[in-house]
């Protein structure tokens, strides 16, 4: 992440986005799981912070992914060993992972 930019450009993003949103309401949408909407991002050119419209993961997908695990019913599969639960979770987090985590890895 680069270094030496100006605090004021987070806000420069801030106010951008309100001027957007009170010109065009709904500035946000879902689609294939993921949330476009304005964000802070690292021009990677520029090395400078700007509002661009980029993906993350949907608060539906999130909320997908906690039913999925609920439905698993690990907590009451207590004989099942440690390498077993992995064994049953690791291919769907590592799905989740790599199709979520590819542009914004934080919102996992």
């Amino acid at each position: 992440m680069p270094t030496g930019t100006a605090p004021d450009e987070d806000q420069d993003c801030l106010l951008q986005r309100l001027q957007t949103q009170r010109q065009h309401p709904n500035v946000t949408f879902d689609l294939l799981g993921y949330c476009f909407r304005p964000r802070a991002v690292w021009g990677t050119q520029s090395g400078r912070l700007f509002c661009g419209f980029t993906p993350a993961v949907s608060s539906s997908a999130l909320k997908a992914m906690r039913e999925k695990i609920r439905d698993l019913h690990i907590r009451r599969q207590t004989q099942l060993s440690l390498s077993d639960m992995a064994r049953l979770t690791n291919p769907l987090f590592r799905w989740w992972i790599s199709y979520y985590g590819r542009y914004a890895p934080t919102g996992l």
